[in-house]
């Protein structure tokens, strides 16, 4: 017949033609989710999470479209979205610690004359 003969030991076997292939991850997906998870610890340190949580909200909120319209070819929904959740998180606790900020460097009388003599 037309078989080849079998693969030496150790090769990786070969796959007929129209096998299924396995879905991948989006790589989209993890970014968003790398990038939301740390918006939060990076928020509560320094209050320098604005970045990050804007990053992961838009690349879960991008990673979901996309995974969702290439029909089963991708997977990872649930990091982007997990991504986006976290990056929503972050991003607010980020602009309730510069309001904060602000707030408590306008109420201080002395703080504000420091600024006005610089």
């Amino acid at each position: 017949m037309g078989y080849g003969p079998p693969p030496a030991y150790g090769q990786p076997q070969g796959y007929a033609y129209g096998y299924p292939t396995a879905p991948r991850n989006d790589g989209m997906a993890i970014a968003a989710l790398c990038c939301g998870i740390a918006a939060i610890p990076l928020t509560l340190l320094c209050g320098l999470g604005v970045i990050l949580g804007i990053l992961g909200l838009v690349f879960g909120l991008v990673s979901m479209r996309k995974i969702d319209r290439a029909a089963g070819a991708l997977t990872g929904r649930g990091m982007a979205l997990a991504g986006a959740i976290c990056g929503g998180v972050g991003l607010a606790l980020s602009l309730g610690y510069w309001v904060i900020i602000i707030i408590a460097a306008a109420s201080d009388s002395n703080a504000l004359g420091a600024l006005a003599t610089v």
